[in-house]
């Protein structure tokens, strides 16, 4: 399988950006923000095989998390790379289709009412090694 562009340099700044010292400090909070989205994201997912119509309010409740932990870490100084991974999953924008792996998610349920378990799969491995990415740097940063 190959992995996007953007999941490859979402992993590249990662093993380039743990050396460096000019990075936030690790914060408890930040860590379980991106592991409980992680997992309340890969549940919802899950439900893709279900119109997009019945699980609105799940969709919502997940994107306003989403939205509370990404401001969680763009206020947090020196955490620069991390909102870049936060880009990754959340930004759409048009000039760089390939960005916004959740957003191009929900446009694709939506758009197609319900989603195979195949495809779902696929899309799972993509959110969750971005996830991944997010979670291993907080977890790796130094402690204060």
């Amino acid at each position: 399988m190959l992995v996007s562009d953007p999941l490859r340099g979402l992993l590249l700044a990662f093993l380039l950006l743990t050396g460096c010292t000019n990075i936030a400090f690790y914060d408890q909070a930040a860590y379980a923000n991106a592991v409980d989205l992680k997992v309340d994201t890969l549940v919802l997912m899950d439900l893709a095989v279900n119109p997009y119509s019945s699980q609105i309010a799940k969709i919502e409740a997940v994107n306003i998390q989403m939205q509370k932990a990404y401001e969680y870490d763009r206020g947090r100084p020196l955490n620069q790379t991390t909102v870049q991974m936060w880009d990754v999953l959340l930004k759409t924008d048009p000039e760089h289709p390939e960005d916004g792996l959740w957003p191009r998610f929900l446009e694709r349920w939506r758009k197609s009412g319900t989603l195979s378990p195949v495809f779902i799969s696929d899309k799972k491995e993509h959110i969750t090694t971005a996830f991944n990415a997010i979670i291993a740097l907080e977890s790796g940063k130094n402690r204060s």
